[in-house]
């Protein structure tokens, strides 16, 4: 077996340094894929960290259904029936490999409405190039560094510490 490739997620942190976007005290997240790095705003005011944590659980799930599958995380979202937006990364498994993309659900663009428990049914096919023919930014991992990281989330689900601490 190959080592796995470096796969992380994390929301709720707090910001504490020049490097990271926004106000000191307004709540962040930070993806890692391999030696690529962002920080994000996150809203934890619909949803907690571990409402975030049991979708990216689930999320998980349907990628280990079937080798070529779709599903995405979110990692900011308002009540639907008062927000037109979610933000997430959507994964898209071909056999072991999982090609991560940053994206937007625009809620009004659906054809059917957002379905919070499987936000993935609102991502778009699996694409490197957007309608105006510009390359879409995506990232690549491991399958087994996605199913390690569920594996994370699952042994944090029911505690507050947040997965960006040292040791978690």
């Amino acid at each position: 077996m190959s080592r796995s490739e470096q796969f992380t997620l994390c929301i709720g942190c707090r910001a504490g340094g020049a490097e990271n976007v926004g106000q000191e005290d307004e709540p962040l997240g930070r993806i890692v894929i391999a030696d690529f790095v962002e920080h994000f705003r996150t809203d934890l005011c619909f949803w907690s960290k571990q409402d975030y944590w049991r979708s990216w659980l689930a999320a998980i799930e349907v990628l280990e259904e079937q080798g070529h599958a779709a599903s995405c995380l979110v990692t900011s979202i308002a009540d639907p029936g008062s927000s037109h937006v979610a933000m997430c990364w959507p994964l898209y498994r071909e056999g072991e490999r999982v090609f991560v993309q940053n994206a937007m659900i625009i809620f009004d663009d659906l054809p059917v409405p957002f379905d919070i428990d499987r936000p993935w049914l609102s991502i778009q096919p699996h694409t490197t190039v957007d309608e105006d023919g510009n390359r879409i930014s995506e990232w690549s991992t491991d399958m087994e560094s996605v199913r390690e990281f569920g594996r994370r989330i699952a042994a944090h689900v029911n505690h507050p510490e947040c997965l960006c601490e040292p040791g978690s």
